[in-house]
This record gives C-alpha cells, structure tokens and sequence, in this order.
C-alpha cells in the first residue's frame, strides 16, 4: 500500500508546479501593448490571478474588478483555477478592462455620436440620462 500512496503524492506535486504565463495588455490610444511574465501556481483562482496582475500594475492604476482575462478569444470566470481553464505552463493571456472607465476611449468605441454631444464634461456622463438613452437605443 506504501507505494500507491507515494505516487500520488509526487502527482500533486507534479500539479502544482507553477505556471510561467505570458500577460499582454491590448495597445490603447497612444499606449503601446504591454506584456509581462508572470508565474503562479496552476491552482490559483482567476479571480486571484486578476489581482496578482494589478498588484503588480498597481502604478498603471489597473482594477481587478472590471478586467477580463482571455485565453484563445475565452473569457476565463474568476471563480474558476487557471488549470480548469485549460491554462499551461508558458500560454499568453490577455488582460483587458481594467484601467479605470475613461470617457474619450470607450465613448469611441461604443456610440460614435456620444462624444460630441457630451463634450468633455464627466459629469454629464456620471448623471447618464443622454448617455443611458444614447446606449438603449444602439
């Protein structure tokens, strides 16, 4: 019996072994992509791996809350490990959402007209009545 269980112990082992991973961030505006290694173990949660990320970025302001994680065009769930989600040893993911909600870019990239009509003014957006009538319609 002594045997059997050695082995599945060398097995967990062998299953935590930390992933090196690859974490690259979409070019934005003016800002180039950014990548960065990251090594953590296979049975961290996303959620957890989220975090790790923005610790580290803790300078760029990222938040973990909004940040989607994707593998292979997959949005990984947060309360899923790395592992579950088919993550290996030296894979890219890519890190999106988490810099704070800024009006110019995503005005951009959701309704072409809502730039002009809110200007400049955050405030107009935080109160939302054209933005959330502008954002039902499309």
């Amino acid at each position: 019996g002594g045997k059997a269980r050695m082995t599945r112990k060398v097995q967990a082992v062998v299953d935590i072994a930390p992933l090196l991973l690859e974490v690259r961030t979409l070019p934005k505006d003016d800002t180039a992509g950014a990548s960065l290694a990251v090594e953590v173990p296979a049975d961290e949660l996303v959620g957890a791996f989220k975090r790790r990320v923005c610790r580290l970025h803790s300078a760029e302001g990222w938040d973990a809350v909004n940040m989607n994680i994707i593998l292979q065009g997959r949005f990984l769930a947060d309360e899923q490990t790395l592992a579950d989600c088919g993550v290996h040893h030296g894979d890219f993911l890519v890190a999106t959402g988490m810099l704070p909600y800024q009006a110019s870019s995503a005005a951009h990239s959701f309704v072409p007209s809502l730039q002009q009509s809110v200007g400049d003014s955050p405030r107009l957006l935080h109160e939302g009545t054209p933005v959330a009538q502008e954002l039902e319609r499309a």
